[in-house]
C-alpha cells in the first residue's frame, strides 16, 4: 500500500502579482536613478563653487585694497559689488547639461571680515539638486544680485531719452516711456522733468521735481521684488530748491515711513537710506513722496544717481 501524498504543482506568480512586482521594481529603480542624478549634480556644483570661491576671495582682496583685477577664465564675470558669476550650464563651461549659473557673493560681517554666500539658479533644477548650504534662487532673484539693482534696466527710467528739451523742463504723466515701470501717484499724476535746466547753478540732466499743485501731493513709486532680502538700500542725489522745509520729501516702504529729509542746504546732497524687510515680504512698494508746502518749489532728485541695491540675503 502506497501512503505517499501526491506533490502539489508549483503554480508560480499570477499575472497580477507579476505586474505589481514589476511596478514596484520600476518605482524603486526610478527613485534610485533620481537620487543618484541629484547626488552627481550636487557634486559638480560643489566642485565649481570651490574653485570660484578662491577666485572671489582674490577679487575681494584686490577691490578692498583699491587695486585692479581681471578674470582669466571663460564664462565668468564680476559685478560692481564684487560678486563673481559663472555660467556652468550648457551655454557656459558645460559642467551641467542644463542652463545654470552660480554666484559667489560677499556679505560683510563684524571685525573686518566677510562671509561668502553661494547662489544657484536654473529653471531645470530644484532645491534637492543643490548642496544644502547653498541658496537656490529664481531668475529674478539672481538678476537682482547680478545687476546689484532691485530695478531691472528695462523697468527703470529711460535716461538716454529725456523728453524735455535741453535747458528746459516738461511735465510727463504715467504711461510716458521715459518712466519705465515707475509710477506717479497723487494730483494729476504728472511730474516735472528737467534737462540741464539753468534754474539752479549746478544743473544736471534727468532731474525730477516733486512739486504738486494746490492740495496735491506727488510721489514716485515702484514695486520691488523684495523676497529673500533682509534689507535694501536707496540712494540718490537731492537738491532742496527753496533751501527750507518746503523742499522736503519722505520715503515709505509700503505704508511704513522710513525717512524724512531734514537738511535743506542748497547744494546737491547724496542721500542713503536703509530699507529693512524684516517680514521678508515678497513684494513691497517703494514711495518717494513730496513733503513740502503746496504750490511751492519741490525737491529735486537726480534720476541718474537713483538706485536701489539689494542687501543681505535671508
Amino acid at each position: 500500500m502506497n501512503n505517499k501524498k501526491p506533490l502539489k504543482a508549483n503554480k508560480g506568480l499570477t499575472i497580477i502579482e507579476l505586474m505589481v512586482t514589476i511596478s514596484i521594481i520600476s518605482i524603486v529603480a526610478m527613485f534610485g536613478v533620481s537620487t543618484y542624478s541629484n547626488y552627481t549634480t550636487r557634486a559638480k556644483i560643489a566642485a565649481e563653487v570651490s574653485v570660484l570661491t578662491a577666485r572671489a576671495q582674490e577679487v575681494y582682496d584686490l577691490k578692498k585694497d583699491g587695486k585692479n583685477f581681471y578674470l582669466n577664465s571663460d564664462h565668468t564675470t564680476v559685478n560692481e559689488y564684487g560678486a563673481v558669476i559663472k555660467d556652468i550650464g550648457d551655454s557656459g563651461s558645460k559642467a551641467l547639461k542644463v542652463a545654470a549659473q552660480i554666484m559667489i557673493r560677499p556679505e560683510s560681517v563684524p571685525v573686518d571680515s566677510v562671509r561668502w554666500r553661494c547662489i544657484v539658479t536654473s529653471d531645470e533644477l530644484n532645491k534637492s539638486s543643490i548642496p544644502n548650504n547653498y541658496v537656490y534662487g529664481s531668475s529674478t532673484f539672481f538678476r537682482i544680485l547680478k545687476d546689484n539693482n532691485m530695478v531691472a534696466s528695462n523697468e527703470n527710467f529711460d535716461l538716454e531719452n529725456n523728453p524735455a528739451e535741453n535747458n528746459s523742463w516738461k511735465r510727463i504723466a504715467n504711461g510716458d516711456p521715459f518712466l519705465g515701470n515707475w509710477q506717479i501717484s497723487g494730483g494729476d499724476e504728472e511730474i516735472e522733468l528737467w534737462n540741464d535746466f539753468d534754474l539752479i547753478s549746478d544743473r544736471r540732466d534727468n532731474v525730477a521735481e516733486l512739486d504738486g499743485d494746490s492740495n496735491e501731493i506727488i510721489e514716485l513709486t515702484h514695486d520691488l521684488t523684495s523676497e529673500n532680502f533682509k534689507d535694501m538700500a536707496l540712494s540718490f542725489d537731492y537738491y532742496p530748491r527753496t533751501g527750507d522745509d518746503s523742499s522736503s520729501f519722505e520715503v515709505y516702504l509700503g505704508d511704513q515711513l522710513i525717512y524724512t529729509q531734514s537738511d535743506f542746504t542748497k547744494e546737491w546732497q547724496n542721500i542713503n537710506i536703509d530699507l529693512s524687510n524684516v517680514e521678508n515680504a515678497s513684494s513691497q512698494k517703494l514711495r518717494i513722496k513730496e513733503a513740502g508746502e503746496d504750490e511751492s518749489y519741490g525737491a529735486l532728485i537726480d534720476l541718474n544717481s537713483l538706485k536701489i541695491t539689494p542687501g543681505k540675503i535671508v
